[in-house]
């Protein structure tokens, strides 16, 4: 955002944008922890139906393809427990991470859109969302555990896949026009 653009938007706001800029960053990376922990137990289901034979009554894998409602993560959790043991620590730990997440997509910005006004109240804001996305990487990593198992059966592992990937994804400046739009 050049000046002009943001003294433009200031003329319309009650707080300069560029003091949002933080808040928002710490949004948007918390969002990608949570849409993580998603993709971590759709791929967990995809192993248990390939490599455990598991039957999911009402295709709750489906689902994933679909816009998601607030209990469909929830109701692949539960699917995927029917299968796999979770402690009772691992279990609550998901459990309260995918409570944060629908919170965070559905509703979080508007529920906190009063913390956007002050210096210190957006601090508490950006506190906030890094204690969500330490939650939601603390059920990703549970998870991701149990996808490793199941990796390293077969002469892989997430680290692996990882270091794999890495190289190969590209930089936002070399995305196609496309994309974009």
């Amino acid at each position: 955002m050049n000046d002009q653009e943001s003294k433009n938007l200031s003329q319309a706001l009650p707080v300069d944008p560029r003091e949002l800029e933080i808040v928002f960053a710490e949004f948007g990376a918390t969002v990608h922890a949570a849409q993580c922990l998603e993709y971590a137990l759709g791929l967990l289901m995809a192993l248990l139906t390939k490599y455990e034979d598991a039957k999911f009554e009402g295709r709750p894998d489906e689902s994933l393809s679909a816009a998601l409602s607030s209990q469909t993560l929830g109701e692949l959790f539960r699917a995927v427990r029917k299968q796999e043991f979770f402690t009772s620590a691992e279990r609550k730990k998901v459990h309260k991470a995918i409570k944060q997440r629908n919170q965070l997509v559905h509703s979080y910005l508007v529920d906190k859109a009063e913390y956007f006004l002050g210096a210190k109240s957006r601090a508490k804001l950006v506190e906030d969302l890094k204690k969500r996305r330490a939650n939601l990487r603390e059920a990703n990593a549970i998870i991701d555990r149990m996808i490793d198992r199941y990796l390293k059966e077969h002469g892989t592992s997430i680290e692996e896949l990882h270091d794999f990937w890495e190289p190969l994804v590209r930089s936002d400046e070399e995305l196609p026009d496309h994309f974009i739009d």
